[in-house]
Formats: C-alpha cells, sequence, structure tokens
C-alpha cells in the first residue's frame, strides 16, 4: 500500500475510508476503487455507487436497485479526501 499520488498507475486498487474518526468504525476500508486514466493530475476511476442498498444479498434476491452502478467517474476532490491509501499487484504488468 501506498499513498504518494504521484507514484499512481492504470489498474492500481484505490481504498476510501469515509469516516476513520469514527469509534464504531470496525472497518478501516469502506469503499474501494479501480483506476482507469492517469493524464497528470486527471485521474479516473471506476467503482460500484449505490451505497449500503447495493448489497450481494439483494443482488441474489433480485432486488437490487436501480442506482446501483458501475461507473467511471473523475477523481476529485470528494475522493481525494476520503483516500485512504493505493495498492498495486506485485509483478503485475499494466
Amino acid at each position: 500500500i501506498f499513498t504518494d499520488i504521484s507514484k499512481v498507475k492504470v489498474g492500481d486498487i484505490v481504498f476510501f475510508d469515509y469516516d476513520p474518526d469514527n469509534p464504531k468504525d470496525k472497518k478501516p476500508i469502506d469503499h474501494v476503487g479501480i483506476i482507469s486514466q492517469v493524464d497528470g493530475n486527471r485521474i479516473k476511476m471506476i467503482h460500484a455507487s449505490g451505497g449500503s442498498k447495493c448489497s450481494f444479498e439483494k443482488y441474489k434476491e433480485g432486488k437490487l436497485p436501480a442506482k446501483c452502478k458501475v461507473k467511471e467517474v473523475r477523481y476529485s476532490n470528494y475522493w481525494r479526501r476520503n483516500t485512504k491509501g493505493f495498492g498495486r499487484f506485485v509483478g503485475f504488468e499494466y
């Protein structure tokens, strides 16, 4: 895991923690994305949106809400504020 955004490459995983100061939060990582484009400071990622209503259980039941989507978004300040770090598969060529 690394935190230097200048080292990010396409295919890297980005880890998010939306509420690191919450003592009730037992999960250090709340969400993940995959870096899909890097052009200088312009970065895009792919992630699944829709929040906690988009569970695997809902998917199996056929009751997945329409707002649950996989989409590409700009890695904006909103995402940067909540970024915990980045990860990369060692020995994997992109």
